[in-house]
């Protein structure tokens, strides 16, 4: 529904989300700059969910879930790139 400040509204609610997860939640929206390079590849975008999903570096993970945390992120970072670069 385009809402009269034309953004379109979604009950989307990130808060719960980590940041592999909000980088996979986008690249299934196909953003693309004028040159055809994805959002999701972007290094300010990438920044920008890593510095918004963060606690100020603060983390209710334990150790082990924080490496299962960077393990999957690294993933799905190379399964994006390799879409990208048409790998």
């Amino acid at each position: 529904m385009l809402k009269p400040n034309g953004f379109v509204g979604t009950v989307n609610n990130f808060s719960g989300y980590a940041d592999y997860e909000v980088l996979d939640f986008f690249h299934h929206y196909k953003f693309r700059d004028d040159n055809g390079h994805e959002l999701v590849a972007c290094k300010d975008f990438i920044a920008l969910v890593n510095q918004a999903c963060s606690k100020q570096g603060v983390s209710d993970l334990t150790p082990a879930e924080l490496v299962i945390k960077e393990c999957l992120s690294r993933y799905v970072n190379d399964k994006i790139f390799m879409y990208v670069k048409g790998l």
